[in-house]
């Protein structure tokens, strides 16, 4: 697919068709789609996101291009949403974006989708021009009726020991299998920008109804969203009162915690406290040249573990998922995708909930300010468990996921609240046990944290000219252990990044400066490992080092 993003903001978004490839048959081994672009001119960064089928497999931000052009590069795994590209499917990409006599940078992108297979069949080549975009008025296609029970379906489930010499058969939850079915929780209309629900304050609701399948044994719920206008650096808004308490109008407020809350019909089942992401002209722009921030070329996307809930929308039944911004006070376009494991033996699997405990999340801010500067202290926390079984076509499964949140963030204003420091840190925990009714058959731990710090300095001049001076410091930590009846595998993943420098602004132009970037990617497994130390600075590549072998320095940078 390919298409040249001008003057699109308010038009409808690009949309292809993608049919599955007849020359490489299943099962394919991995999938990466590849995102290229370019763009040359004067141009902000755009959010963009990418959906087949109503299902969103990519968000991202572009680069900024310079007045002699760019090139930028992503390419992600994608393989969990194996079952959308089985099936021909509608691509819609949203790109909104300004060209006029200032802004002049038009964004010619190109998605490829690159299926990898062990076994191929050639004899039958059916290609679809990558070069074409065929604009097809069409909404999400039902799922129900496509996925129902096949009594012909082979069952074939691997057996878990469910004590000394016994042996029963059970559905298998290995740790990286894509599901069998992705229901898009998303408006259904993606032609008019995009799949994605833009939700303003804390009052409005992304809501969206659906009839499962009645043969689920799993279900995982995959938040996407990002955070912009008047939000995009939540993290520095101060409280309401200080804003009401010195006169001023018009400015990001509603304080530095934000929540994504997801409902199951009403009940709160999950939340996403969000990871930071900073886009490519945030902070200071000159810090994203030639590297970005963490996240900003693929936003993350949350999971929810939502199967002790799965007995209760097994029942034909048309059920609800819903979601909401807590203290949203710009613009946060959220959608979801519900991946579902189905046991092709039955039409039918049951359960129930068992255990439910999900109190109000404790929040907290401390203010001590005078005039423009000020302490705010904010503190937050949340918990959320529940466990249930379910009854599947060879086995009962007892499921249980619990969710462990906590924030903190301060914010410190002087000198006129010229003087910014931002310190905050997130930390989300996780735990999903599977057992048998005596043995335990899969357990998966996430730890996650997200550390930031930002000190930033103002110097206003004459003729709308200021200068800004600035310290980052951010984080994606996360650390998984998995272990099953076949597997024991651990991950950890360490990516961090520090940024210096300064700026000159005139108007909305950045007009001199000096940017530089350290970045130490680590990433350590049971499988291997690799690490990668980059530094950047003034546009230029000056150190860039990567090792397999997992010797290079762990200097903090």
């Amino acid at each position: 697919m390919q298409h040249a993003f001008a003057y699109t903001y308010g038009l409808p978004s690009a949309v292809a068709n993608y049919t599955p490839p007849s020359y490489c048959s299943t099962p394919w081994d991995q999938i990466v789609l590849k995102w290229s672009g370019t763009c040359k001119g004067r141009q902000y960064d755009r959010i963009a996101a990418v959906w087949f089928g109503g299902v969103e497999i990519l968000r991202t931000c572009t680069a900024e291009p310079t007045s002699s052009g760019i090139y930028w590069e992503v390419r992600k795994d994608v393989t969990r949403f194996a079952s959308v590209f089985k099936e021909p499917q509608l691509v819609v990409l949203e790109l909104a974006n300004v060209v006029d006599d200032t802004y002049t940078g038009i964004f010619n992108i190109n998605l490829t989708l690159e299926i990898y297979s062990s076994k191929r069949h050639l004899d039958h080549v059916n290609r679809v021009s990558d070069n074409e975009d065929i604009v097809v008025n069409e909404g999400i296609p039902s799922h129900n009726a496509k996925h129902a029970y096949n009594g012909n379906l082979q069952c074939n489930f691997e057996k878990f020991v469910d004590g000394p010499g016994e042996t029963t058969s059970s559905l298998v939850f290995p740790a990286n299998s894509p599901a069998d079915l992705i229901i898009p929780i998303a408006k259904a209309d993606g032609l008019s920008g995009g799949h994605w629900f833009d939700l303003t304050t804390e009052s409005d609701i992304a809501s969206v109804s659906f009839n499962p399948p009645k043969n689920i044994y799993r279900a995982v719920l995959e938040v996407c969203v990002s955070f912009h206008g008047t939000d995009e650096f939540w993290y520095t808004n101060p409280p309401t009162d200080y804003l009401e308490a010195n006169g001023l109008t018009g400015y990001p407020g509603n304080g530095t915690f934000r929540e994504v809350q997801i409902f199951l019909d009403d009940v709160i089942v999950g939340a996403v406290w969000p990871f930071p992401v900073i886009f490519t002209g945030g902070i200071n722009p000159l810090y994203w040249r030639p590297a970005a921030a963490i996240g900003a070329y693929n936003l993350p996307s949350y999971d929810i573990e939502i199967t002790p809930f799965v007995g209760l929308f097994v029942d034909g039944a048309e059920h609800t998922i819903s979601m909401s911004v807590k203290n949203a006070d710009g613009s946060w376009p959220v959608n979801g995708n519900l991946h579902l494991w189905l046991d092709p033996c039955t039409s039918q699997t049951l359960g129930g909930l068992l255990n439910y405990d999900a109190p109000l999340s404790s929040l907290n801010t401390e203010l001590d300010f005078e005039g423009l500067d000020g302490t705010f202290h904010t503190s937050a926390g949340r918990k959320i468990a529940s466990s249930g079984y379910i009854v599947s076509s060879l086995g009962t499964l007892l499921v249980s996921a619990s969710y462990s949140y906590e924030f903190e963030n301060i914010l410190v204003y002087q000198n006129s609240s010229s003087v910014q420091i931002v310190t905050q840190d997130t930390m989300v925990t996780g735990e999903i046990i599977i057992k048998t009714p005596s043995n335990v058959v899969f357990s998966q731990h996430t730890t996650s944290s997200f550390p930031f710090y930002l000190s930033s300095s103002d110097y206003s001049g004459a003729n709308s000219m200021y200068t800004e001076e600035c310290n980052l410091t951010h984080a994606f930590n996360q650390d998984i252990l998995t272990v099953s009846s076949s597997v024991s595998m651990f991950e950890s993943l360490k990516n961090s990044q520090a940024a210096e420098g300064s700026m000159t602004v005139v108007g909305s132009s950045v007009t001199t400066g000096i940017g530089a970037l350290q970045q130490h990617f680590d990433f350590q497994s049971s499988e291997g490992c690799y690490d990668r130390i980059l530094h950047t600075k003034n546009y230029s590549i000056s150190y860039d080092v990567t090792d397999l072998s997992c010797q290079v320095s762990k200097a903090s940078l």
